[in-house]
């Protein structure tokens, strides 16, 4: 299991900006910025797609 930390969080927040995450992706998202805030576990699967959204838009992650 993982917890995220927040610089994990605070990317996640990020990601949910660029507003080019189907539905699925952002419910995901919410999931790991409800559980840092209270301090809950996700799965490693979780951290794996956080990872994989983030590579796919770095160019307007960089832009933010």
């Amino acid at each position: 299991m993982w917890h995220p930390t927040q610089g994990e969080a605070e990317r996640t927040e990020k990601l949910i900006l660029i507003q080019k995450l189907n539905p699925q992706e952002k419910k995901q998202m919410a999931a790991i910025i409800h559980a840092h805030k209270t301090e809950q576990t996700r799965d490693w699967l979780d951290r794996a797609v956080l990872m994989a959204l983030e590579e796919k838009y770095k160019g307007q992650l960089a832009e933010l």
